[in-house]
C-alpha cells in the first residue's frame, strides 16, 4: 500500500507533527550551502530604532529535524508574525510546501536535516514586541520574539 500526498497529511494530522525545530533564530545573516546552515550575528531579540517608521532587514535561520520515515511526505511550513495582542501583522514567509528525499545512508529511524535561511524585511511603525511563530501543517513548533524600542537621537553638546 502506498500513501498519496493527501493521505500523508491526514496521517500526520492524526499522529501530530513529528517535525522538530532544532534552530529558529533571528540573525544578521544566514545561508544554506553544501548541507550546512551558516549563521552570523544570531540570538538577538532587541532592536533600538532612532526614528519610526523604519525598515530593517534580517534573517531567520531554521533547522528542522524530519524523521527519515517521513521522507517524500510533503508538509506545509510557514512563519507568522503577531503583535503583543496576538494579532497577525503579516507573514515573513508565506506557506511553503516542503518535501524531502531520503539521502543514501539514512535509515528509516533516523532524522533528516532540513535547513532554511529566510530574509525578512520588516517596517516597524512604532515601538512594539513581535512574536515569530514557526508552523508545520498549522501547528506551532517554535517561536522567538523581538522587542523594538525607540531611542532618542544623540545630541551634540557644545564643546567646553
Amino acid at each position: 500500500m502506498s500513501l498519496e500526498p493527501d493521505d500523508a497529511l491526514t496521517l500526520r494530522a492524526l499522529l501530530g507533527t513529528r517535525v522538530r525545530a532544532e534552530c529558529f533564530v533571528l540573525c544578521d545573516a544566514a545561508q544554506v550551502h553544501d548541507g550546512k546552515l551558516f549563521v552570523l550575528g544570531a540570538g538577538w531579540d532587541r532592536l533600538m530604532i532612532h526614528q519610526f517608521p523604519s525598515e530593517h532587514r534580517f534573517f531567520l535561520a531554521i533547522k528542522l529535524s524530519v524523521p527519515a520515515g517521513d521522507a517524500y511526505r510533503p508538509f506545509e511550513m510557514r512563519v507568522d508574525i503577531r503583535d503583543e495582542e496576538g494579532v497577525a501583522t503579516g507573514g515573513v514567509m508565506p506557506a511553503t510546501r516542503v518535501e524531502l528525499a531520503r539521502p543514501l545512508g539514512y535509515q528509516t529511524h533516523e532524522d533528516l536535516p532540513c535547513m532554511f535561511a529566510f530574509e525578512a524585511r520588516v517596517t516597524f511603525g512604532r515601538p512594539e514586541r513581535l512574536t515569530f511563530s514557526l508552523q508545520v501543517d498549522g501547528e506551532e513548533i517554535a517561536r522567538t520574539s523581538l522587542r523594538v524600542t525607540g531611542i532618542a537621537a544623540p545630541t551634540s553638546a557644545p564643546p567646553a
